[in-house]
């Protein structure tokens, strides 16, 4: 049972920093007409077996179901390009990564389907 709590643990912890570094990610890649206040970020999706048929993740910003998208993933990084973003969706890839961004002030959810 202990082991099992700590299996558990150790997991949770493993998919807050996926999130954290797909949520950094995003920030200095996505831009949109109002900040990123919040990013709702789904468990990486791995496809296939053993992800031989690619792996991404959904990402809603601000807590709004049409500012939500899905992202190509590569290990734990998205691809920038590598996404399918809504037509109701107001933000879209940066022309150039803008690396000064940071997390500071930007709530991080998991997304969990209702």
């Amino acid at each position: 049972m202990e082991e099992a709590k700590k299996k558990k643990i150790k997991e949770e912890k493993e998919h807050k920093k996926e999130r954290e570094k797909i949520a950094l990610w995003v920030v200095q890649n996505i831009e949109g007409p109002e900040p990123i206040k919040s990013l709702e970020i789904s468990e990486i999706r791995r496809n296939g077996i053993g992800g031989t048929g690619g792996s991404s993740v959904s990402v809603k910003i601000n807590n709004n179901d049409n500012n939500s998208f899905d992202l190509s993933v590569d290990g734990e990084v998205p691809m920038k390009g590598g996404a399918f973003i809504s037509s109701n969706c107001k933000y879209e890839f940066t022309k150039k990564e803008i690396k000064s961004r940071t997390l500071k002030g930007i709530k991080i959810e998991e997304w969990k389907e209702k």
